[in-house]
């Protein structure tokens, strides 16, 4: 599958995941809009740098511990969004 086509597939499951779930506000707007322009921009290198992490965190106001989990759970949900057909 060429790399705009995984892109795609990427963003149009994360839109129905969205959609389909609760809403829950566990962080702010604005630190919830810079972590996904971060994974949106990286998908094909999403582990961030020590550095990256800590700056993500002090751009979104939560730990460097918080950012390495949303990092694990969106890395997550690419891998089983790309295993399963829809």
């Amino acid at each position: 599958m060429p790399y705009s086509d995984l892109i795609s597939v990427y963003c149009d499951k994360m839109c129905l995941y969205k959609t389909c779930r609760r809403k829950r506000r566990n962080f702010s707007k604005t630190a919830t809009e810079v972590l996904n322009e971060y994974f949106y921009s990286h998908l094909s290198n999403p582990y961030p740098s020590e550095e990256a992490k800590e700056e993500l965190a002090r751009k979104c106001g939560i730990t460097v511990s918080q950012v390495c989990f949303l990092v694990l759970f969106h890395n997550y949900i690419l891998s089983v969004d790309l295993r399963v057909d829809w």
